[in-house]
């Protein structure tokens, strides 16, 4: 049996190698299917609807936007409570935390959840003209709500948006079609103050995108580069991820751009540590290099999935407290209040450094992180 010192310096990098031709070619879509989507984005085309009961083609529902936080005034119809959780609302279909959505119908994505939703008779009747309840804007969001509002259509394409929906919560990457019609409808977001805009806007634009979603280059093609810089840096060597048992190490040089999720994603796919794998990482160290070869600015995150409590088909990521964490890795390593909770990776953030640190590497933290199950 192996040491356990020698298991925790057991590492893996992505090896470097000439940048990939098509982002397709990502060898965790081959090797696993990815959501289920196969490797060529072609397969990702419309795909038969037969399985959608009678009374679901036939419904009528309306979608109904609520603000973050207020609940839902007294409705005249019933009503379905769509990826956000509204106070008030009736059936849930959501995966966000404390959901109450019926076992039978649940997944790792509220666009998921809606499409078993669809293919159920059991709730076909009572929600025909439903009203489709949500409180914020986002992709999950906004594929759950028109799988719901135009289910022949969305069931034509269900493995696209099931894939987009996982880009955009997840920050996945199964193909180069879903990776950009996600980008596309973040950029529609970004391009309102108002969500219930947004929606409206996405709503009209998103049935001839599923048809045509290269007419569309003008609302991805920026979010669709960086990415790609992301995964060239990865091949190039420029960035790497290293696996510390179940903690990746992503060292970034100083003038490099954050690593987008979508490109991490991919790395973790390759190690095979991504959220479908058996030995999913727990935890992510970010390692950027300051101006000084020995200096370096952390952060210790979850993998993309990790801020969902209940997953149907991902591998389940320890819960943390980044507060606690911070001041337990100050303590180990002597550094003051230099680890601070918080961090740039929004939903999955833990930890950060406030400064560089010297004299204790990544490496250091991964180790310590995975010892003590941090």
């Amino acid at each position: 049996e192996m040491s356990t010192s020698l298991l925790i310096r057991s590492t893996v990098t992505v090896p470097p190698r000439s940048p990939v031709s098509s982002w397709d070619s990502c060898s965790c879509s081959r090797r696993r299917g990815v959501l289920g989507v196969a490797s060529s984005s072609s397969s990702l085309k419309a795909s038969s609807s037969a399985s959608l009961s009678s009374s679901h083609a036939e419904a009528r529902r309306s979608f109904m936007f609520v603000p973050y936080g207020a609940p839902l005034q007294q409705a005249s119809v019933p009503t379905i409570t769509c990826d956000g959780l509204v106070p008030g609302a009736g059936l849930q279909l959501t995966h966000w935390t404390n959901n109450d959505t019926p076992e039978e119908l649940y997944a790792d994505t509220s666009t998921e959840i809606a499409f078993n939703f669809l293919k159920s008779s059991k709730y076909a009747e009572r929600y025909e003209k439903a009203g489709v309840v949500n409180n914020h804007y986002d992709g999950d969001g906004v594929f759950s709500a028109f799988a719901l509002l135009e289910p022949e259509k969305a069931l034509q394409h269900e493995e696209l948006l099931t894939a987009a929906a996982a880009v955009g919560d997840f920050g996945e990457s199964p193909s180069e079609e879903a990776v950009k019609l996600n980008a596309a409808i973040e950029t529609i977001g970004a391009q309102h103050d108002d969500d219930e805009m947004a929606y409206e806007h996405a709503f009209r634009l998103l049935p001839e995108m599923l048809d045509n979603l290269d007419a569309f280059s003008d609302l991805y093609e920026a979010s669709w580069d960086a990415i790609n810089d992301g995964y060239r840096a990865l091949h190039s060597g420029k960035v790497t991820i290293e696996l510390c048992g179940d903690v990746a190490i992503v060292r970034e040089p100083c003038d490099a751009a954050r690593l987008a999720p979508e490109a991490l994603h991919r790395g973790l796919c390759e190690l095979g540590a991504d959220g479908l794998s058996a030995k999913a990482c727990q935890r992510v160290v970010r390692a950027r290099r300051t101006s000084h070869s020995d200096e370096y600015l952390m952060e210790v995150e979850k993998p993309g999935h990790g801020w969902v409590k209940r997953l149907a088909r991902r591998q389940t990521i320890m819960d943390a407290d980044g507060g606690e964490m911070a001041e337990t890795l100050n303590r180990a390593f002597d550094l003051g209040d230099t680890f601070q909770p918080g961090g740039e990776g929004g939903l999955v953030a833990l930890c950060k450094t406030a400064t560089g640190v010297r004299g204790v590497t990544p490496l250091d933290v991964a180790d310590f992180i995975r010892e003590h199950k941090l």
